[in-house]
């Protein structure tokens, strides 16, 4: 259960870090 959301939330930061990164 925790894993699920927690991959989500991961993914999610890792694209916002692509962006701030451009």
């Amino acid at each position: 259960m925790r894993e699920k959301w927690r991959k989500k939330r991961m993914r999610r930061l890792k694209r916002k870090r692509r962006a701030a990164k451009k």
